[in-house]
């Protein structure tokens, strides 16, 4: 008897725009507010033609005059996990204001 194998399915996955979108949608979140924070950080470095900042304990690594991703420093990174409880995003307060209405409830 021959053992056929069945050809793999791919794993189920959701893409960075679907996450983007529900937070944005579902959870109400003010995405350009967070990248106005971001960029209001990180302005003098991407005029100073930096690869990278580091404010309070964030990295903002730039390419190309774009910030391409946040780090968490090390320090920050032992913070969160202390202060996280199940949140989903444990460094903002429950209410924040990227927050722009209800979305407990």
């Amino acid at each position: 008897m021959r053992m056929t194998s069945r050809p793999s399915v791919p794993e189920a996955a959701v893409s960075d725009h679907a996450v983007l979108r529900y937070l944005e949608r579902v959870l109400d979140l003010d995405v350009e507010a967070v990248r106005g924070l971001i960029l209001s950080e990180t302005k003098r470095a991407i005029a100073a033609g930096a690869s990278a900042v580091v404010r309070d304990g964030v990295r903002y690594v730039i390419l190309n005059r774009t910030v391409v991703t946040v780090l968490l420093s090390s320090k920050r990174m032992a913070l969160k996990e202390r202060t996280s409880s199940g949140q989903d995003i444990a460094l903002l307060p429950p209410q924040t204001p990227f927050m722009r209405g209800d979305c407990h409830g």
